[in-house]
C-alpha cells in the first residue's frame, strides 16, 4: 500500500498526461478472479440453456440490460461533465469514460439475444395475437443493434478525443508501459496544442452526440426489450423512467469505484469532497 500511495502521489505531481497502473503482485490475482467468475458464469449460462432455456435467457436480458446501462450511464456522465465545463474531478470523469471500455463487449453480448427472442415474444404473440410489424422480434433485433452500435461509436470516438491529449505526452516523457493501446491513440502526433484544440473540437461535438442518442436509443431498448414482454401494458413514460434510471445506475457505479479507487489504490487525485 505504500508503495500505491507513493506511486500515485508520483502520478499527481507529474500532471495530466499520466495514468496509473495497477502492480503486477495486484493485477495478476485481480485478472484471475475475473477470468474465474467469467468461466464460472459462462458455464451457469449453457447449463441454464440445457436445462432451462426460456428462464437462462430471463437472467442473461436482465444481465445484459443492467451491466449495459451501467457502462453506458459512466460514459453519458462524462459528456455532461464536459458539456457543462465540469472542473472539480478530471479523475473521476475518467473513471465514468473508462467504462466505455465494456460497450464493444456488450454489442458483442447483444448478439446472442437473437436467439432467445422467440422466447421471449412467442407467448407475447400466443396472447395477443394483434400486435404489429413493429414487434416483429427480428425488426427488434435490427434497430436494437443499430441503435447500441450508434451509441458504442459515438461513445468511443469520444473517449478518443478525451484521452488521445493526455497519451501523447506520456509516452514522450516515458510514463506507464507502451501498450499497443496507447501507440494507436497517438499515431500521427502533432503536439500537445494542436491535438488539444482538436480533442477540445471533437468532445464539443461528441458530447452533444452521446446526449442526443443516450435517450433515443435507451428509450427504445426498454420499449422493445421490457415494456414489450407484456402483452397488453402500454406506457409512454417508461422509455424516460428506464434511461433516467441507467444514468443514475452509471453515476452509482463510477462512485463505488472512486471509493475503492481512493481506498486501495491510495489515489490522492480523489478526495473526500469529490
Amino acid at each position: 500500500m505504500a508503495h500505491a500511495a507513493r506511486r500515485a502521489e508520483r502520478v499527481v505531481a507529474q500532471g495530466p498526461g499520466v495514468g496509473y497502473a495497477l502492480p503486477r503482485a495486484v493485477s495478476r490475482p485481480v485478472a484471475g478472479v475475473l477470468w474465474g467468475l467469467l468461466a464460472l458464469g459462462g458455464g451457469a449460462a449453457v447449463a441454464g440453456l440445457l436445462t432451462e432455456a426460456a428462464r437462462a435467457w430471463q437472467i442473461y436480458l436482465v444481465n445484459f440490460l443492467f451491466w449495459s446501462g451501467l457502462a453506458q450511464g459512466g460514459v453519458v456522465f462524462a459528456a455532461i461533465y464536459h458539456v457543462v465545463g465540469g472542473k472539480w474531478s478530471p479523475a473521476i470523469r475518467r473513471l465514468g469514460e473508462g467504462m466505455a471500455a465494456f460497450l464493444p463487449v456488450s454489442l458483442v453480448l447483444f448478439l446472442p439475444l437473437y436467439f432467445g427472442l422467440e422466447a421471449f415474444f412467442g407467448p407475447v404473440r400466443a396472447i395477443n395475437p394483434l400486435r404489429g410489424g413493429w414487434f416483429d422480434p427480428r425488426f427488434i433485433f435490427v434497430r436494437g443493434f443499430l441503435g447500441l452500435g450508434s451509441m458504442t461509436v459515438l461513445s468511443l470516438l469520444f473517449v478518443y478525443y478525451s484521452l488521445r491529449p493526455e497519451v501523447g505526452p506520456a509516452l514522450e516523457r516515458g510514463l506507464g508501459r507502451p501498450l499497443w493501446l496507447y501507440r494507436w491513440l497517438a499515431q500521427e502526433w502533432h503536439g500537445p496544442e494542436v491535438e488539444r484544440e482538436r480533442g477540445k473540437r471533437g468532445m464539443g461535438v461528441l458530447a452533444a452526440g452521446v446526449l442526443l442518442a443516450y435517450p433515443i436509443t435507451y428509450t427504445f431498448m426498454a420499449f422493445d426489450l421490457v415494456m414489450a414482454l407484456d402483452p397488453f401494458w402500454y406506457s409512454s413514460l417508461f422509455g424516460g423512467y428506464f434511461f433516467i434510471s441507467t444514468f443514475y445506475l452509471g453515476l452509482a457505479g463510477t462512485a463505488v469505484v472512486a471509493v475503492l479507487a481512493r481506498r486501495f489504490l491510495a489515489l490522492s487525485a480523489i478526495t473526500p469532497d469529490q
